[in-house]
């Protein structure tokens, strides 16, 4: 599958793709025992002849790492090629083919995963081997094309794409001989490459900081391919503006307008149970930013841990206002793939509950499956450690992404809150209503709490409801409110009415 980035010129501008996460399944096992043994590797405590098993265990502990396995007797090693020209001379070459003849000029970047990894275990001289072996086989595909080496395990063909021959038609072939078995050092690597591809006027030196780009986001992402497509650089400085004062606002949330908003979850009899905790930004100099802004920044810059720390300690310190106001509900709070890595993540949340005079029972962490799903064995000890603690899980947005009813069996959970989507087919929707029934139907049998999202008209609260969904959040309650309005109370008064 092919995806697109936008950004600037600039290489330190932002990153971006529509791409998804590929699913990501680690055996927490082999992961520590190929630690243990790249470590004694690594501090020279034990024998050459260990190397191509770790290097073996580094293959089975993480996908899309080099795949490597000791070299089978009587097969020969291939021959140390010749290395490629560096990056001035494969700009110079690029330019003079893309200024002239026919076809769409194109510069795809390749980068090999993983290469780090090869360089700790077989060594400098073994790796510049096969960084060598690598550009040669890109050469080979390449043909007339120029290729090079832009340092390290980055490398570059330029080409004049034509319908016969588009560029990511290359990219896939180079990728696929890339990943062909090559024997260094007595070791049978299989190597996995990003590639990024930038098409269009602007000459070899732009196109190749474009690809470069994609090519970046390639490997972030963990697609195969991205395509670069230009964007406005005002767009791009704006979005530099906003990661600058989100990290401002980070650490003087108060002084820079960032807070928790709460939108309510009710029962069926319009009864507060719990709020969710919404991020909230209106910037003193940017003006208000939304979320669907904001976070995707802070996804892709670094600043999804210090944002749930912030958002952590002041929606636990409103959940402790509201319990003092006589509000008894329980507080939801969202939490991302990156904090559920985060060994910290539970001494963290006690921590701060202890601080604020809450207990795990009033706090409910809601999870998306692809945050498990992107390391599921970490994932799978963490959730059960905080339901063993006493926390409430929620799994948030199902039925969308790798969600299935099955999963749910599985996975240490208390709460499944079906997505919007389906609750907006509702009630004339009959593959919606399917799917919500069976969904309860299967919670029920596990004794877990449905939500139901997105809720805003009677009708769809009546025909959930009468489906046995336990609890709804939506417009029709209430938008996101502030601790105030919670403690003031009551939240739903305008549904309640009218029923």
């Amino acid at each position: 599958m092919v995806h697109s980035v936008v950004g600037a010129d600039d290489p330190e501008g932002e990153r971006a793709s529509d791409g998804a996460a590929r699913a990501r399944l680690v055996a927490t096992g082999v992961v520590v025992a190929c630690l243990v043994v790249l470590g004694v590797v690594v501090a020279g405590q034990a024998p050459a002849a260990l190397v191509p098993v770790v290097v073996g265990l580094l293959a089975a502990g993480v996908l899309g790492r080099p795949v490597a396995t000791p070299v089978p007797t009587g097969e020969e090693a291939v021959p140390v090629p010749e290395e490629l020209p560096g990056r001035p001379e494969f700009v110079a070459a690029a330019q003079t083919l893309l200024s002239e003849g026919e076809g769409n000029p194109a510069v795809l970047v390749i980068v090999i995963d993983g290469f780090r990894d090869v360089q700790t275990v077989l060594g400098d001289t073994p790796a510049e081997e096969v960084l060598a072996a690598v550009g040669q086989r890109i050469a080979e595909v390449a043909q007339d094309w120029p290729a090079g080496s832009l340092g390290g395990e980055r490398f570059a063909v330029a080409m004049r794409a034509r319908p016969f021959l588009p560029a990511h038609h290359l990219a896939r072939r180079i990728r696929e001989r890339i990943a062909e078995p090559m024997v260094i050092g007595g070791v049978s690597l299989r190597l996995r490459a990003f590639v990024g591809i930038a098409q269009g006027e602007g000459g070899a030196e732009v196109l190749t900081t474009r690809a470069t780009i994609a090519a970046a986001t390639a490997h972030d992402t963990n697609e195969g391919l991205v395509v670069h497509q230009r964007e406005d650089p005002a767009v791009v400085r704006r979005r530099l503006d906003i990661v600058s004062s989100l990290s401002d606002a980070l650490e003087q949330p108060d002084e820079r307008g960032f807070r928790p908003l709460f939108q309510p979850i009710v029962d069926g009899d319009g009864v507060l149970i719990s709020a969710e905790a919404l991020a909230r930004w209106d910037d003193p100099t940017l003006g208000a930013i939304t979320p669907d802004t904001f976070i995707p920044l802070a996804e892709r810059t670094g600043l999804v841990a210090p944002l749930f720390t912030v958002m952590l300690a002041q929606s636990l310190l409103d959940c402790r206002r509201w319990r003092d106001g006589g509000v008894q509900a329980g507080l939801s709070i969202n939490v991302s793939p990156v904090n559920l890595r985060d060994p910290l993540l539970t001494s963290e949340l006690t921590a701060r509950l202890e601080d604020v005079g809450l207990s795990p029972s009033d706090v409910t962490l809601e999870i998306t499956e692809s945050a498990v799903i992107d390391d599921y064995s970490w994932a799978l000890v963490t959730l059960r450690e905080l339901r063993k603690l006493g926390f409430g899980v929620a799994l948030d947005d199902f039925g969308m992404g790798y969600s299935s009813l099955g999963r749910l069996h599985d996975l240490p959970v208390s709460v499944v809150k079906l997505d919007r989507s389906f609750v907006s087919g509702l009630p004339g929707d009959e593959r919606s209503v399917g799917i919500v029934r069976a969904t309860v139907d299967v919670c029920r049998l596990l004794g877990l709490v449905v939500v139901a999202e997105g809720v805003e008209t009677d009708q769809q609260a009546d025909m959930i409801l009468e489906m046995g969904v336990d609890r709804m959040q939506g417009f029709l309650f209430s938008p996101a409110i502030s601790v105030d309005e919670i403690i003031a109370g009551p939240v739903v008064a305008g549904w309640e009415a009218g029923r």
